[in-house]
């Protein structure tokens, strides 16, 4: 009895060793390949010009990165997430080599969209392989590890990437991702070889087409809100969402018909998972932008200097891995599910309405509370969706599920963003446009307030960002329902778990 008792951490140990750091460190990838191209930005700008096409730096990360979610995970269910995690690493290295030596903007977004392809893969494949190796009810305290590693990586990349581009330029900053993938391609060989369960041959190629189709005219649509916040006419974003409306129809129609679905419909119709995707998508919104709109709050519309808003985000992301920790412990013990992060929402949603409505009247030294208040409300929810997706799911459906929620977060991160902007932007151009000029102003380091004016044009710029505090809190709120309306509320181990 003795031997048994003692020999059950020991084998928990090694699980731990031998699955976290090949999970970890691809997982560490993704999250900080994006902050640190974020960081390096202003720095491509100045060096190559062709301004106006930065922001598609970003974009076609983003755009690949959905696109290749639910691929990598409908590949990991039929031939391996070993070999797929290997191929994603393989994109990032090409992509990454592809950006450090390109002569102009052009060739940086190629070789950001190939990246893409291999960062849609990372964090899919991260999940799917705990859902693989680790017993259900020891997922939760998986999920907690990498929330740290997320919350690690998230303040470790503009660190990281500020100073090497400071130091060195910003082709060695973006320079380390490629010896971080070569050590993560090393670690996953260490992984156990599954062997496959089906083929790629009745690959749903057309369904991949009809969802790339979906994808990229929703998010040029969310494009168009700036130009008509400028006064442009909203035909153009219409004819974009009739065109994205029929793609999805076509997407429906054509998975229910496809021998090997890329979106098998029973699975992701389950209400569990459909809710839990949803609340995702909300998830991903209302963090993302929130962090997004943070700096643009504390240095237009407040005026801090630098130290203070790294200060002021640092407690906007310090909460999360904390709180994650702490909710996987609990689920992992409990077994409870959707009770933390629908609690958590329910609080997130209070804190960003009050918020919206002081947050002109709070003191500097009163936003690092409500922050990390925030923060710790965020962190409880996205492990424990991955958890429960992949309970219902089941081991035959482990990289669907998984994708799914990663693919909902990030697309509802993007549309959630673009959203926000918009509503800061319109909300700034009410007024007699001095607002909106300051706020530019003020984003090139250049601001001077008229003395006679400085008070009404900051008292305008606070004002306007309380619109998009309550957008962000309208995110939360739905995410919020999603929650407490999702049947799932505690997992059990099956037999052999």
């Amino acid at each position: 009895m003795q031997s048994d008792q003692t020999s059950k951490p020991d084998e928990s140990r090694r699980l731990f060793l031998r699955v976290f750091p090949s999970i970890m460190l691809p997982m560490f990838i993704a999250i900080s390949d994006q902050t640190l191209v974020a960081t390096a930005l202003p720095a491509i700008a100045a060096d190559l010009g062709q301004v106006t096409l930065i922001t598609w730096i970003v974009v076609a990360f983003l755009m690949m990165n959905c696109l290749a979610a639910p691929v990598y995970g409908r590949f990991g269910d039929l031939i391996g997430r070993r070999q797929m995690m290997l191929i994603a690493l393989a994109f990032v290295i090409l992509g990454a080599a592809i950006v450090i030596t390109a002569p102009s903007v052009h060739v940086i977004i190629l070789g950001r969209a190939i990246q893409g392809v291999g960062g849609g893969g990372l964090m899919s494949l991260t999940q799917a392989l705990i859902g693989q190796m680790v017993p259900l009810r020891k997922r939760g305290s998986y999920q907690g590890y990498l929330a740290a590693v997320n919350a690690t990586a998230t303040v470790a990349g503009p660190l990281l990437g500020g100073l090497l581009t400071y130091r060195f330029g910003w082709r060695v900053a973006l320079a380390t991702t490629i010896p971080l993938a070569l050590i993560a391609l090393v670690l996953t060989l260490r992984l156990p070889k599954l062997p496959s369960r089906g083929t790629v041959a009745n690959f749903d190629a057309p369904g991949l087409g009809f969802f790339a189709a979906t994808v990229v005219l929703l998010l040029l649509a969310v494009q168009e809100l700036e130009r008509i916040a400028r006064g442009g006419s909203p035909v153009s974003m219409l004819l974009l969402l009739g065109a994205a409306g029929a793609s999805l129809i076509l997407l429906g129609r054509r998975e229910k018909r496809a021998l090997s679905p890329l979106f098998p419909l029973p699975v992701l119709s389950h209400p569990s998972i459909w809710r839990g995707a949803c609340f995702a998508a909300c998830h991903g919104a209302t963090y993302v932008s929130l962090v997004a709109i943070t700096p643009l709050y504390l240095i237009a519309a407040r005026g801090l200097d630098a130290n203070t808003v790294a200060f002021l985000l640092l407690t906007l992301t310090m909460g999360v891995g904390l709180s994650s920790m702490v909710t996987g412990f609990l689920v992992s013990r409990t077994g409870r599910t959707m009770i933390f992060p629908s609690a958590g929402s329910s609080v997130l949603t209070v804190l960003l309405l009050v918020f919206a409505w002081r947050s002109p009247e709070l003191s500097t030294w009163q936003l690092p509370m409500f922050y990390f208040a925030m923060s710790l409300c965020i962190g409880t929810v996205m492990g424990v969706l991955q958890v429960t997706v992949q309970y219902v799911a089941g081991p035959e459906n482990l990289g669907v599920a998984a994708s799914a929620v990663q693919f909902s977060r990030t697309l509802g991160a993007s549309l959630g963003t673009s959203l926000v902007g918009a509503v800061i932007f319109i909300a700034l151009q009410s007024g007699d446009g001095r607002a909106a000029e300051a706020f530019a102003m003020a984003l090139r380091g250049a601001m001077e307030l008229p003395a006679d004016a400085a008070a009404q044009i900051r008292g305008e710029m606070l004002a306007a960002f309380r619109p998009a505090f309550l957008a962000v809190a309208a995110f939360a709120g739905i995410g919020c329902l999603m929650g407490w309306s999702n049947p799932v509320r505690r997992i059990a181990a099956r037999p052999g778990e």
